[in-house]
C-alpha cells in the first residue's frame, strides 16, 4: 500500500466504510492514509522529502530539534490508532519517531529500521527503508492484473513496471477504474 497513489487509497477507504468506525481505525488503508498525512507534516519545510515507500532519513539531513506544528486532527487519529494519551510531539525528532512506529505497524518491522548515532553527545537516530522489502513486494505482484495509474509515477519508472506489465505471463485487459 505504500506504492499506490493517495487517490487509490482514498477510493479503497471510501469503498470500505461501514457502521463500525472503531474497527475501521485498524484497517490498513486508514493506517496508510494516516501515515501519509504524518509524512506531509514532517516534509513541510524540510529539504529531504520522505515518501510512503521510502522513509530513509539521516539525522544530518534535518534539524531534529526544529519545532513542528502538527494538525490536531492528525495527532488525534494517531492517538486513537495507538490508543495512547501521550502529548502531541513538538519536534521533528519526536514526530519522526511516531512515523517510524506507525510504519512498523503498517508494513512490518523489516520495512523500516533505525540506527542509533550521536551528535554532540546526544542520542539520535538514522532511519532506513529496507529497499529489499519493497523489491520483493514488487517481484511478487502480478503486474498485468494491476492498473499502473494507481501507482506513484516514481515507482512505475524506478521499477520499470510498464515492461513488467507487458512481460507477465497472463496479459489480459486491465479494467480502468
Amino acid at each position: 500500500m505504500s506504492l499506490v497513489t493517495d487517490d487509490k487509497l482514498n477510493k479503497i477507504g471510501n469503498d470500505s466504510k461501514g457502521e463500525y468506525e472503531i474497527h475501521r481505525l485498524q484497517a490498513s488503508t486508514v493506517k496508510c492514509l494516516l501515515l501519509r498525512k504524518m509524512i506531509a507534516v514532517m516534509n513541510d519545510g524540510m529539504s529531504p522529502q520522505l515518501k510512503p515507500h521510502d522513509l530513509t532519513l539521516l539525522q544530518s539531513d534535518y534539524d531534529e530539534d526544529e519545532s513542528i506544528n502538527a494538525p490536531d486532527e492528525v495527532w488525534q487519529s494517531y492517538k486513537d490508532h495507538k490508543r495512547t494519551t501521550q502529548e502531541k510531539p513538538q519536534t521533528r525528532k519526536s514526530w519522526m519517531m511516531c512515523i517510524f512506529l506507525l510504519a512498523k505497524d503498517v508494513f512490518g518491522g523489516r520495512f523500516i529500521r533505525r540506527k542509533e548515532t550521536s551528535k554532540s553527545e546526544k542520542r539520535c537516530y538514522n532511519y532506513f527503508t529496507d529497499k529489499q522489502v519493497v523489491e520483493v513486494a514488487i517481484e511478487l505482484m502480478n503486474w498485468n492484473l494491476r492498473n499502473l495509474d494507481h501507482f506513484a509515477p516514481e515507482i512505475v519508472q524506478t521499477y520499470d513496471l510498464e515492461r513488467r506489465t507487458e512481460n507477465d505471463q497472463f496479459n489480459g485487459d486491465i479494467p480502468k477504474e
